[in-house]
């Protein structure tokens, strides 16, 4: 709350910690739902239908440096964050 409301210079990536793929994301999210994640099966970009409609970087994990070095705290990994979201909507 203190960053988005105070008056910081720069541009803070702000990420839970880690990284991942839409594959493991969708795992998870499947599994901690309470489904069978092998249901998810990985593909390329290349094989998505459609199209993504502009170019994407093989990998763009953002970095938190900028919040890091600000002496702010950092997120929780993506896992715990995402497994406590999954939780309380399927409560």
């Amino acid at each position: 709350m203190e960053l988005s409301l105070g008056k910081h210079a720069g541009v803070f990536h702000v990420t839970n910690q880690g990284s991942t793929t839409w594959y493991e994301f969708a795992r998870l999210v499947l599994g901690v739902a309470g489904f069978d994640p092998g249901r998810v099966e990985p593909i390329s970009t290349k094989e998505l239908n459609p199209p993504r409609p502009a170019p994407r970087p093989a990998n763009s994990v953002l970095d938190n440096a900028a919040l890091r070095l600000s002496g702010w705290d950092l997120l929780p990994d993506w896992q715990d964050a995402i497994t406590q979201l999954v939780v309380e909507l399927t409560a």
